[in-house]
């Protein structure tokens, strides 16, 4: 999971880094900020690089220009992402910008730590300004290995020193987050001051349990996120209109680049995982995702629904009849469901979601499927029925 720039840096600050001084706004508190020292930083806080490039830092020198560029901003849609949130971050005038980053060599089963004094620019066309060194797990990261990567550079004393603990934290936070990188671009140094003007931190999703950072942001107990983090499963959120609830394995990112490459927008997904092959949670997860979908059914924030899922070792009959027992509860006659099953039991799947007495469209055919499930996301439900 990556992390937004303003969580990293809250990341950041518990390890003595020093990163600007700043707060997040959205758009609804536009109009009532007051008490801001300019000139200032305003920084899209979207999950993707690249961000200045496509519009989405700017600078504001007073009042006008930081409603003027927060506005434009909020309105954009950068990168392929709606921006929601903005950082307002005091400008630090610096006289050199660094690169710094901690990450995995996973074919030598090592980590990386590296420095390069060409920071702000594409550090993959730096190759010549870049030192790195290669830490083995088992032995951590030791004095030596800070002087190999500082010896290439002739930082001031103070500054070198500063910046070697800047490193030894990246590190820290590399380790205790267990994350896949922890980079910094650019480090800011202005006289023996070294700052942390950006911050981009990718989580092992693997490990997300283990933190407060696995919470869904902004959403309440009861809401689908809220939902998919209690059961213990894997889920997020879109803009567009589309439900998906997926098998894991890989096949939640199929289904979604196939319905996105159709043209479709997903509102929300989630994927099942291993929690299809055991029926009571099975049942359990369709008795509490259903009615929250149900919800976003009357909001209009869904219009369709797409079950998706091939069984190999779990049972598409004890899916189905878990899919069923939810449905009987919550009459989705807004919306579409469409149900795509196959692999293990899915001739006896098929029998029990063709006795539903309410509305499924049945569809073996995962190309098919999506395309169905774009059509009714765009609103077409004509010819919708599997009777």
């Amino acid at each position: 999971m990556r992390l937004k720039e303003y969580e990293a840096k809250n990341i950041f600050r518990k390890y003595n880094i020093v990163v600007p001084q700043g707060f997040v706004v959205r758009k609804e508190s536009i109009d009532h900020l007051e008490d801001i020292s300019y000139p200032v930083m305003l920084k899209a806080q979207i999950l993707a690089g690249g961000r200045s490039k496509a519009g989405g830092i700017k600078l504001a020198n007073n009042k006008d220009e930081l409603k003027k560029e927060l506005y434009n901003i909020m309105d954009k849609e950068i990168l392929g992402c709606k921006v929601k949130e903005v950082l307002i971050e005091e400008k630090k005038d610096v006289s050199q910008e660094l690169y710094v980053s901690c990450t995995i060599l996973r074919k030598d089963r090592k980590y990386a730590l590296m420095i390069s004094d060409l920071g702000g620019v594409d550090i993959e066309n730096q190759s010549k300004s870049v030192s790195i060194v290669t830490i083995d797990p088992l032995l951590g990261l030791q004095t030596y290995h800070l002087k190999t990567l500082l010896a290439p550079f002739r930082f001031e004393p103070l500054v070198q020193k500063k910046i070697a603990e800047l490193l030894t934290s990246i590190y820290n936070i590399f380790l205790e987050t267990n994350a896949n990188i922890v980079e910094i671009n650019p480090v800011g140094v202005s006289g023996s001051n070294v700052y942390a003007l950006d911050a981009k931190v990718i989580i092992d999703d693997s490990s997300l349990f283990n933190y407060e950072l696995s919470k869904p942001k902004n959403d309440n107990e009861n809401s689908f996120l809220g939902v998919v983090h209690q059961l213990g499963l894997y889920g997020g959120e879109g803009d567009g209109n589309i439900a998906v609830l997926a098998g894991g394995a890989g096949r939640m990112m199929a289904t979604l680049d196939l319905i996105v490459s159709k043209g479709g927008t997903i509102r929300v997904f989630m994927e099942f995982g291993s929690l299809v092959s055991q029926i009571s949670n099975l049942k359990l997860a369709m008795r509490k995702l259903l009615p929250v979908l149900y919800n976003l059914q009357d909001n209009l924030q869904v219009k369709v629904i797409f079950f998706n899922d091939f069984l190999v070792l779990a049972r598409c009959e004890d899916f189905a009849t878990a899919l069923i027992e939810a449905l009987n509860q919550y009459r989705f006659t807004k919306i579409p469901i469409v149900v795509r099953l196959g692999g293990n039991g899915e001739t006896r799947a098929q029998e029990i979601l063709k006795n539903y007495s309410g509305e499924l469209l049945l569809e073996t055919n995962l190309i098919k499927a999506c395309e169905k499930v774009v059509m009714f996301g765009k609103g077409d439900v004509y010819g919708y029925s599997n009777k």
